[in-house]
């Protein structure tokens, strides 16, 4: 059967495969990255001497690229342009045996460097092992200008849902000895942020010794760098973002240092470096790891840092957002009924900051129910000798600042532990707390604030002997629970009327109840406030003179309570990030303009003539934190296209965050970083005639809001969804009550038209979906907490879906992973009625089963299904299609209680 195609798609598809091109369906980004310098005259530059003076590295091997031998993969077959990736293998391959035995350094200079799926069943995209290991071999690229891209598989054409492999490495180099990469970008094609779907790992070295990670970039994978049993390992100033697992992972290390990354967006642990007793159970044999300075956002089904072994020090760490606990001792196995014994010794945990950890013990997590979960924003497990947690913030966690034991998993028999110096703000419930059944031998708690909180400052519900309590301040007593029992003192706790200095902004949003219906969003009165124009306040308007510090000072200018109208008069108003007024506490987001804690606050232009241009990916353009009643209209915003970068970053052209009452009106949103629009942890938000075009990631994006509608937008040419729904805002919670009606999203380059990974009570109607690289509507399970509940998709027209040339849904309309081994009996009701369907390659709907991306084993079985309640189809209309109208698999079928197509 033919189909016709629109000219993006011919050119995205057809184009590129008669040109042997193996891009993404996407337009090329706005400019190339500029190289960092490396190579000058022949020779790699070695690292500054300021690089290595930092607390953390001043044992780190400092390497002599200098001196090193320099050969250039482009000498030896690779394409820098992003076409041939069938050569691409053998010219890496090539580039290291032309160093030979001396080694040296495999030069990568910019460009976009695809490695496409390997042949056969081979899991791994480029592989050294055996007689191939890499030994004394340095790759070197000029930042993320140089990119290495690895392909996953697309849909047979032949439409079959057989699977093509189990898991997708990368780089796998194993037994590496002497090895850096360095200064290199790497991204997994197309996107998929599906916890339990294929693996799409960026760096796997298995035993490496003394291999070191520098200043590299990872944009989207599953997952990043991963290192186990290694021994002199280094990871240092590199970044992984939208990671579908794990960031960095280590595992069994000895002698290892991470220090100075940054992760964000992971979908499960930051950093790990968990003891695999499966492996051998004397810690003693894992034994000096250091986590130092490093910075975790948004950890979306993990931890933020995991430790277990001896001697590991977690030291100085920012971790923000997290489900599950910001630290945990680790000590894990595949069998957790009989792991053998195993010991955390001499650990310690120190100057850490934790902000807002432990969302999975929120009510509306439908996964974790019960007792089930981490319990605490550090927690520590099984067998402990002498630990030390000092000096560390721990603010606004879900329920304990710090559990020795967890609830229905795991207890704790520990000597020798030292909690002092901590500053414990806001929890849920206790500060500090021993499950019952655990036993402490040597406790003490010293010099502590644990000011705020929702329960006992420290709770005992197991045996804790030797205990010495002194100097702790706190705003409820100590308790010993039922069942528990302390020997020793246990009175150094004084109750004080401070105030801590935390304020959670997010406090509101975090004690919200449920909704229960729907309440359509408004778009607020700005009648009677005073007008506040930006020129008064020496903004230009001329596209190269910094008006931020105008923008700034007339926002200054208005109170905060009464509220006013920001007008912004035609122009091009570039506006720069100042490290002075870009951030708000107890976050590591910054912004270029910042509205923080207002009322009544109205941006207000004439339309797309009145223009803000942003300079910084790394930054959001304007955010908006804690507002109510609040708007943005008639204006355009962009970041400047100098600064658009070839990865995903994480921040949006305009930022809802924690906001109620708002709304976002006739407005432009051009060439993100990120997203266009992000609207997260927010209350009824109107998104209403926006223009969205060339995100860098989602056009709309809505993460963990209620009360919430999209409608009359045009979204087109975003990278991945053209609008998204979500649970991982600030606060990680359920979506409820969104209605996306009414839009035109045209054109998506890695991802579908309108994507939902959570929500209750979501319905998506009347809306034009066409020409999109994966499905047109798209449910998808990112994880199982806070998953998709109930939504209804009616009265849509899906055009030209799954017309990326790595397309890997089977349906124009695709629904898969949702809750599937959630432990839960309720399940997830969708709706599938008379929407329109016309040309696509393989079915028109199609439900759960095998897919490219979806197949992967796990102990419990497979996780591709979708664990649904009802799902009615019924009164759609399909025209083109290169498979059956609708397409659900007996095993699927049989995850279904009520099932109706009609």
């Amino acid at each position: 059967m033919s189909h016709p195609f629109s000219r993006r798609a011919l050119l995205g598809a057809a184009g590129l495969a008669a040109a042997g091109l193996a891009l993404p369906f996407r337009p090329r980004p706005a400019r190339a990255e500029p190289p960092l310098g490396n190579l000058v005259g022949g020779v790699i530059q070695d690292l500054p001497a300021a690089f290595y003076d930092r607390p953390g590295l001043e044992t780190m091997p400092q390497i002599a690229y200098s001196t090193m031998t320099v050969v250039d993969v482009t000498d030896h077959g690779a394409y820098a342009d992003g076409t041939h990736p069938e050569a691409t293998v053998a010219a890496f391959n090539a580039a290291v045996a032309a160093l030979g035995s001396g080694g040296g350094i495999v030069y990568v200079p910019p460009g976009r460097y695809v490695f496409p799926p390997p042949a056969g069943s081979s899991p791994s995209w480029w592989f050294r092992s055996g007689g191939g290991a890499l030994n004394n071999v340095h790759f070197v690229g000029e930042g993320d200008a140089s990119v290495v891209v690895f392909q996953r598989d697309a849909m047979p054409a032949n439409g079959s849902t057989a699977n093509v492999r189990d898991s997708g490495q990368g780089w796998e180099f194993n037994n590496a000895v002497n090895v850096s990469i360095r200064d290199l970008a790497f991204t997994w094609t197309p996107y998929v942020m599906t916890r339990h779907c294929i693996t799409g790992t960026v760096l796997l070295t298995r035993r490496p010794t003394s291999v070191q990670v520098v200043r590299i970039s990872v944009d989207h994978c599953q997952p990043g760098v991963v290192m186990p049993d290694g021994t002199d390992c280094w990871v240092v100033d590199s970044v992984v973002r939208n990671s579908a697992s794990d960031a960095f992972n280590l595992g069994n290390a000895n002698d290892s240092v991470l220090a100075y990354n940054w992760a964000e967006n992971i979908t499960d642990d930051g950093f790990a470096n968990y003891m695999n007793t499966d492996v051998i159970s004397d810690s003693a044999a894992f034994s000096t790891v250091l986590f130092r300075s490093n910075v975790v956002i948004g950890c979306a089904y993990g931890r933020g840092l995991t430790l277990g072994g001896t001697d590991h020090h977690v030291m100085d760490n920012w971790v923000e957002t997290a489900v599950s606990s910001g630290i945990l001792s680790d000590i894990s196995t595949t069998d957790l009924a009989n792991r053998p014994d195993a010991v955390l010794r001499g650990a310690v945990i120190s100057g850490n900051t934790l902000v807002r950890n432990n969302f999975e013990m929120r009510p509306d997590n439908r996964y974790r129910v019960g007792n089930s979960g981490f319990h605490g924003a550090i927690a520590v497990v099984d067998l402990v000798d002498d630990l030390e947690i000092s000096d560390n913030q721990v603010l606004g966690s879900e329920e304990f600042d710090v559990t020795l034991g967890i609830d229905s998993w795991r207890t704790i028999t520990a000597t020798d532990v030292a909690i002092t110096n901590n500053t414990l703000s806001r929890a849920g419930s206790a500060g500090i707390r021993l499950r019952p059944t655990s036993t402490v031998t040597g406790l003490t708690v010293e010099a502590n604030q644990i000011l705020g909180n929702g329960g006992a400052c420290v709770s005992v519900g197991g045996t804790a002997t030797s205990v010495t309590t002194s100097g702790n301040l706190v705003s409820n007593a100590a308790t010993i629970a039922s069942g528990g029992s302390v020997t020793g003192t246990f009175t150094g706790f004084t109750v004080v009327g401070a105030t801590p200095a935390f304020v959670d902004s997010y406090a509101a949003v975090r004690a919200a109840a449920d909704e229960t219906a729907w309440s359509a969003p408004t778009v607020p009165a700005s009648t009677g406030l005073t007008t506040y124009d930006v020129t008064a306040y020496g903004a230009v308007g001329d596209g190269v003179t910094d008006d931020g510090p105008a923008f700034r000072a007339a926002l200054a200018a208005i109170d905060p309570v009464v509220g006013g109208i920001l007008w912004v008069p035609a122009g091009q108003y570039l506006i720069e990030p100042d490290p002075a007024h870009e951030s708000y506490p107890h976050t590591k987001i910054r912004h270029h303009l910042g509205v923080l804690d207002r009322n009544r606050l109205f941006v207000h232009g004439p339309g797309s003539t009145a223009e803000l241009i942003f300079t910084s990916p790394d930054h959001h353009g304007i955010r908006f934190v804690n507002c109510t009643d609040s708007a943005v209209d008639g204006v355009r915003l962009r970041l400047r296209a100098a600064d658009k970068p070839n990865l995903r970053h994480c921040r949006a052209l305009l930022n809802l965050s924690g906001v109620h009452g708002c709304a976002v009106t006739d407005t432009s949103l051009i060439d993100s970083g990120g997203p266009n629009l992000l609207v997260d942890s927010s209350r009824s938000v109107l998104v209403s005639a926006v223009t969205s075009g060339g995100a860098n990631h989602h056009g709309i994006q809505i993460e963990a809001s209620r009360q919430v509608e999209v409608t009359g937008c045009t979204v087109t040419d975003s990278r991945d969804s053209g609008i998204h729904l979500g649970w991982t805002g600030v606060v990680y919670r359920e979506s409820q009550f969104v209605r996306v009606h009414d839009n035109v999203v045209d054109g998506t380059a890695e991802s579908g038209g309108i994507c939902v990974s959570s929500g209750a009570d979501v319905t998506i109607s009347n809306n034009q979906v066409n020409n999109t690289a994966q499905a047109g509507i798209y449910l998808v399970g990112r994880a199982p907490v806070f998953p998709i509940y109930s939504v209804d998709i009616t009265g849509n027209t899906v055009t030209n879906a799954c017309a990326g040339p790595l397309n890997y849904c089977p349906g124009a309309i695709s629904v898969h992973s949702i809750r599937e081994n959630a432990g839960t009996t309720d399940g997830s009701t969708v709706t599938i009625t008379g929407n329109t369907i016309d040309t696509a390659p393989f079915a028109g709907i199609w439900v759960g089963g095998q897919c490219p991306v979806t197949r992967v084993t796990w102990p419990g079985g497979p996780r591709y299904l979708s664990e649904l309640d009802t799902l009615t189809i019924s009164g759609n209309t399909y025209t083109a299609l290169g498979g059956s109208d609708v397409l659900i698999d007996t095993n699927q079928q049989a995850k279904i209680t009520n099932l109706s197509i009609s």
